[in-house]
């Protein structure tokens, strides 16, 4: 041992077994130190007298090896305990221990979600079925691994789908849940399915939820004398692993337990142990799977295993109405063989069965980082929460799903939580960043507001639409009045793009109804301008008539008036020959609280060029929405031929019934039809021919959007009595026995009353001068509140959320489509997840959303600890130094501006930003294509190099503007300038 260690804390005079203890455990990482502490207690306890010089003596050695053991036995005992804390964790195997199988769920990578659409000719569909003797019904199953490809990105069943003929010749399409999946939980076993009549077949369209991944299945032996091991490269991101054994009896797949840690499992149940890694020599992710050897020598593993391992892309933003037809495609695929059965098979043999869906997928998660799931462990929020209880839970489930948490209120009786998150990023890349947002306070009063043509006055309430465009005057917002919004509309576009971009415009592309009805006015925001057709069922039709006729297609648009539907016919040769004047079309429904039905004639608009009927309805309505969600609308008849205000639901179910007043063959008569049909909207004796429904949904009640307002306190005149309202006894006033407190008498054994005063008697004083309620000059009252003398008249503060006013004004495709997608996700989340996750919630508590307010004016330090409002929405200047040849390369040049712009925006996305940061960020994704580069803008005209944000929901957001095109169009732009300077020097 070398001589030149030393230890300065050796105990004195006559050392003990626990002095020695606890010096050893001074230096349990240090072996070295532990053998000198040994050396030193021998010198102690012999006074000297033994001294160990030699190195080589096995003294030497035997303390050596010993030291080395105790310093290894300390830190794995260390290590060991330290596995039992998650506060003290400092690897991912660390946290294992504290998670249950189903937290592993949302550890790792999760898919998108999304629906997609099966269209298969119900003849050829009743043609395959397949007799199953068991039940006596006719079958087929779309096996469990059914997969669909879109753009080389697959989405994948997680249930097989069974389609049976039921006894009364009907069809029966469910879900076959008998082997659940721990990856989906199906809400109902029924498959969303029905009939749609095409010009020549009827066809069975199928929708079913898919989640996007992909399987690998891997299969190999597991015996005594050869453990289980096999490792899987990961091309995208681990999402979840089932492993399976054979049962040698029946070869049937058994699934077994997976275990991400090699520290626990259970030895009496068979486990698997999943580890992940990156490859060193290709740099790729991978999975290790293996099986404990315990399970092979005590004979509960000796056969054949299978390994399911699932990968998915995670996040994922697609616009699958972007692919054409020919890019979907479906594999009927069944992994177990044993699912592979005569009801499978003919799926693959279909010759008109049609895949695709034209939804805009947005979801997925990346895996959660080690920081995030050691909070997660440590507030005891991972897996699946149904009922969140305490602000870490709700903190850690929404930022599972992406979002920031802000509590708003919390008290004894109730607790409000604001969920925040950015608009979604645009799946067109011509646009490369996401719309800014806010959700901003605008004063107004009911009186003001009607004053603008972009408000709906419907008596007592208001509906202010999106086409009401507000500025933000120094922090102030407010409508813009009808005279500059004709200014702005007026100019050239190079000028309006100048004016809308400079001019701090926003707008809200929703609905918000003002309701005074109520005690309390009530302010609450819709989505109304997608309206849609849910589902198209078929009734009945009167073949009496000899006359076919149905809707082939159906078109639902908003107007500015209301709705349009537009109806296209599939009819027979008779009933085309019929004159247009005796042929008709009529939309009715029962609204609520009513027994008869409103009607609508629908307008012969046109013909196609095979003949076919184009009916058009105007479904007028003035946007006025109730507390009970019923949209009103204006033309509907109900009894006469005189339009009525009617209510509909937001979704409603509307007949259509095709009739005609031509005359009828001897054999006609009166059919369901005609006891549907609005008799005094058609001549006499017109018949009905055929009857089939629609639902349609108008639009959704946004409830979980954030949308308050509060009454302005004001110098506002309240109504008084004009003259004195005397009192009136409200009832009979009986004479009471003083004695016995009783107003009953007993006369003669019969019960007598003796009426002092009563009902409706005015109230007199003791001095028989009138008893008044109300003198003039008092304020009237209603619930205990005040009546304005005009309530129009009082000024409200309305939250309305609102975006930048540029993609108003946009009249390219892009922006348009953009905020279609946006309005598609936001609605998407609050009708959604939100609603899902308040339903869940404990009693009096509530989640909203609140739009992350990237634009407007925000608060933020400055790097002088100095206070400072600055506009969310900023504006860079970058300057790049570059080669001739890559100023040259004007592909390159674009690439570098749109990677220069989604780096700066990453960049503003965090709390504290800086400007050594964006450079630092800059000059990675540059690399050697940029010499040299000087940014600035933080903070517009003060130029900040630091900022941090005051408020968690705010965040900085980059600046749009609106540019004029040369076609005369108005397109959405990043405001970042991006410079290029050609750079040559010669070196001598």
């Amino acid at each position: 041992m070398p001589n030149s260690l030393s230890i300065q804390s050796v105990p004195s005079g006559s050392p003990t077994i626990n002095d020695l203890i606890q010096n050893i455990l001074l230096y349990q990482y240090n072996p070295s130190l532990i053998a000198q502490v040994n050396f030193n207690y021998l010198g102690e306890v012999t006074n000297g007298l033994v001294s160990i010089v030699d190195p080589s003596n096995p003294y030497v050695h035997a303390i050596e090896t010993g030291a080395v053991n105790v310093a290894a036995f300390l830190q794995k005992v260390e290590a060991l305990n330290r596995r039992q804390y998650p506060v003290a964790a400092l690897l991912m195997s660390d946290l294992y221990t504290h998670m249950s199988d189903v937290d592993y769920v949302d550890r790792f990578a999760t898919p998108a979600v999304t629906t997609w659409s099966m269209i298969v000719d119900e003849t050829e569909l009743l043609a395959k079925l397949v007799l199953d003797p068991t039940t006596g019904l006719r079958k087929l199953v779309i096996p469990r691994n059914t997969y669909f490809v879109v753009g080389k990105v697959q989405f994948s069943l997680q249930y097989p789908i069974v389609i049976e003929q039921m006894a009364h010749g009907g069809l029966s399409i469910t879900y076959d849940t008998t082997t659940t999946s721990p990856l989906q939980t199906l809400s109902s076993n029924l498959v969303r399915w029905q009939y749609r009549q095409a010009k020549d077949k009827l066809w069975v369209y199928m929708e079913f939820k898919l989640q996007q991944f992909d399987i690998i299945s891997r299969t190999g032996p597991c015996t005594p004398s050869k453990a289980f091991q096999l490792t899987i490269p990961i091309n995208d991101q681990f999402y979840y692993c089932r492993v399976y054994a054979q049962d040698p009896s029946t070869n049937h797949w058994v699934e077994i337990d997976v275990t991400y840690s090699t520290q626990i499992y259970d030895p009496l149940t068979p486990t698997a142990v999943v580890t992940l890694s990156t490859n060193t020599q290709t740099g790729a992710n991978q999975a290790a799977i293996a099986i404990p050897q315990i399970y092979t020598s005590s004979g509960l593993l000796n056969q054949n295993i299978r390994v399911d391992l699932y990968e998915t892309k995670g996040p994922l933003n697609m616009n699958l109405s972007n692919y054409a037809p020919t890019a979907f495609s479906a594999t009927f695929l069944a992994i177990d063989k044993s699912d592979e059965t005569i009801f499978t098979a003919p799926m693959s043999t279909f010759s008109a069965l049609i895949v695709y869906s034209d939804q805009v997928v947005l979801g997925g998660t990346s895996a959660v980082d080690f920081l995030t799931l050691r909070q997660q462990v440590i507030d005891n929020s991972v897996g699946p929460q149904s009922i969140p209880i305490t602000q870490a839970q709700i903190d850690d489930v929404l930022g599972q799903k992406g979002f920031g948490v802000v509590k708003n209120i919390d008290n004894i009786t109730d607790r409000v939580f604001l969920a925040t998150a950015p608009m979604p990023q645009p799946a067109d890349a011509e646009l490369i960043t996401a719309a800014t947002s806010t959700i901003e306070t605008v004063t107004l009063s009911v009186a003001d507001a009607i004053q603008n043509s972009a408000v709906i006055d419907n008596g007592t309430s208001i509906t202010v639409t999106p086409a009401t465009l507000y500025q933000n005057n120094n922090g102030v917002v407010s409508m813009v009045s009808d005279s500059v919004v004709n200014q702005l509309e007026a100019m050239s576009a190079g000028s309006k793009a100048l004016a809308i971009t400079g001019g701090k415009y926003l707008y809200s592309p929703f609905y918000y109804v003002l309701d005074l009805t109520g005690n309390e006015v009530a302010w609450r925001p819709y989505r109304l301008d997608s309206p849609a057709v849910v589902t198209r069922l078929w009734v009945g039709e009167n073949d009496s008539t000899g006359l076919q006729v149905s809707t082939n297609t159906y078109t639902i648009s908003c107007t500015a008036t209301g709705y349009q539907l537009v109806l296209a016919t599939t009819s027979s040769a008779a009933y085309q020959a019929i004159d247009d004047s005796q042929v008709f079309c009529q939309l009715s429904f029962v609204p609520p609280g009513e027994t008869a039905r409103a009607c609508l004639q629908g307008g012969l608009t046109g013909k196609t060029s095979a003949g076919e009927r184009l009916f058009t309805f105007d479904l007028s309505t003035n946007f006025n929405i109730d507390a009970a969600g019923n949209l009103s609308l204006t033309r509907f008849f109900m009894y006469n031929a005189t339009p009525r205000l009617t209510a509909a639901a937001l979704t409603t179910t509307f007949d259509v019934l095709y009739l005609t007043s031509s005359s009828m063959p001897p054999e006609w008569q009166k059919g369901a039809v005609d006891g549907v049909l609005g008799a005094f909207l058609v001549p006499e004796g017109t018949a009905g021919i055929t009857n089939e429904q629609l639902v349609i949904g108008f639009g959704q009640f946004l409830d979980t959007l954030w949308a308050q307002c509060r009454t302005v306190v004001s110098t506002l005149q309240y109504q008084t009595y004009q003259t004195n309202i005397p009192y009136y006894y409200q009832e009979d006033v009986y004479e009471v026995d003083p004695v016995t407190g009783s107003a009953i008498t007993i006369v003669d054994g019969e019960p007598q009353f003796t009426i002092l005063h009563y009902k409706g008697e005015p109230v007199r004083n003791t001095d028989g001068t009138p008893s008044y309620q109300f003198r003039v000059g008092d304020v009237i009252l209603i619930n205990g509140n005040p009546v304005p003398v005009n309530p129009r008249s009082v000024a409200q503060e309305l939250d309305i959320m609102m975006i930048d006013a540029v993609y108003r004004f946009a009249t390219d495709s892009v922006a348009p489509a953009y905020v279609e997608q946006l309005l598609d996700t936001v609605v998407g989340w609050l009708t959604g997840e939100f609603e899902t996750f308040n339903d869940n919630l404990l009693e009096n508590t509530s989640l909203y959303y609140y739009p992350v307010a990237n634009m407007g004016s925000v608060q933020v330090w400055g790097p002088d600890g100095i206070l400072y409002n600055i506009d969310a929405a900023q504006s860079f200047q970058v300057t790049c130094l570059v080669t001739p040849t890559i100023f040259a390369n004007d592909s390159l040049k674009q690439q570098l501006q749109t990677i220069t712009i989604s780096t700066i925006d990453t960049q503003l996305q965090s709390d504290v930003v800086s400007m050594s940061a964006i450079t630092t960020a800059l000059n990675k994704v540059y690399g050697n294509d940029v010499i040299s580069f000087v940014v600035s803008g933080l903070g517009g005209s003060l130029n900040l190099n630091t900022v941090t944000l005051v408020d968690r929901s705010t965040q900085l957001g980059i600046a749009k503007q609106l540019v004029a095109n040369a076609d005369g169009t108005l397109s959405v732009k990043e405001n970042v300038i991006v410079s290029f300077i050609s750079y040559s020097a010669t070196t001598r």
